[in-house]
C-alpha cells in the first residue's frame, strides 16, 4: 500500500490594493501613494517567497469583484476567490473550509503584513502541522501572522467572535486552541508593518541580510525614503 502523500496549499490574505485602503497606519509619515506601492511590494515579496516553496497557492481577495484586476495584476497562474464572510474571523474559516473540500490535507494562512516571511519559515509551519495538527506565528504585536491546520484537526473556534486588530489575538486563539485538546506548533515571532516604526525595524532587520531581491527593500532606497531612517 502507498503512502499518501498529503497534499498542501497556502492561502494568501489581502485587500486590492486602493488608495486610501491599506496600511493606514502610516499615513501620518507617508504619501497615499506610496503607502499604496509599498503595499503591492509587500504583497510581491510575500507571493515570491511562497513559490518558493513550490506549495499551491490561493489568493482570497477582499473586497470582491476585482479578480480580473488581480490576475492581469499578479498573473493568471494563481488561484482567485473572493473572502466570504461578515468579518475577518468568518473569512478566514472559511478559506480553511473551502481549501479543506477541495482536498487539501493540510493549509497555512498567512497576510500580506511581513515581507520578511521566509520560506524556510513556511516549510517548518507545514512540519509543525505535522507535529501537532495546528501552527501559529505569533506577530510581535499580540495578534499572528501565520495560522495553519491539518484538515482532521481543523475547528473555527478561533475564528469567530475575536476582537481583531488587538493584542490579545494570539494568546486568545492559543487559549481556544487548547479548550480543544490542540496544543499549536508555534514558530518565531515576526513583526508586522502597520506603523512607521515597524517599518524602521524591517528595514533594520533586513538591509543587511539576505533580501537583495526585496521588492520592499528596492523600493525604499530607489526613492530614498530609507534617507529618513537612522
Amino acid at each position: 500500500m502507498e503512502n499518501h502523500q498529503p497534499r498542501d496549499c497556502i492561502i494568501l490574505f489581502m485587500r486590492l490594493p486602493e488608495i486610501g485602503k491599506v496600511k493606514t497606519r502610516l499615513s501620518k509619515k507617508l504619501a497615499p501613494k506610496t503607502i499604496l506601492d509599498l503595499y503591492q511590494c509587500f504583497v510581491l515579496d510575500i507571493l515570491h517567497t511562497a513559490q518558493k516553496t513550490g506549495i499551491d497557492i490561493r489568493i482570497f481577495f477582499h473586497p470582491a469583484g476585482f479578480e480580473n484586476s488581480l490576475s492581469q495584476w499578479l498573473g493568471d497562474h494563481y488561484d482567485f476567490h473572493p473572502q466570504e464572510g461578515k468579518d475577518l474571523g468568518v473569512r478566514m474559516a472559511n478559506a480553511f473550509t473551502r481549501a479543506f473540500s477541495s482536498g487539501y490535507d493540510r493549509a497555512i494562512l498567512i497576510g500580506t503584513d511581513c515581507p520578511d516571511m521566509t520560506a524556510e519559515i513556511m516549510a517548518e509551519a507545514f512540519y509543525g502541522i505535522d507535529q501537532t495538527g495546528c501552527v501559529i506565528g505569533p506577530a510581535v504585536d499580540g495578534g499572528y501572522y501565520l495560522i495553519g491546520f491539518k484538515s482532521v484537526s481543523f475547528t473555527e473556534k478561533p475564528f469567530h467572535d475575536m476582537a481583531w486588530g488587538t493584542d490579545i489575538v494570539y494568546q486568545e486563539t492559543l487559549d481556544r486552541c487548547l479548550q480543544m485538546n490542540i496544543k499549536p506548533y508555534i514558530l518565531q515571532p515576526l513583526n508586522d508593518i502597520d506603523t512607521w516604526d515597524d517599518l524602521k525595524l524591517f528595514y533594520q532587520h533586513c538591509h543587511n541580510k539576505n533580501f537583495s531581491d526585496s521588492h520592499t527593500i528596492q523600493y525604499l532606497a530607489a526613492n530614498k525614503i530609507l534617507d529618513a531612517l537612522p
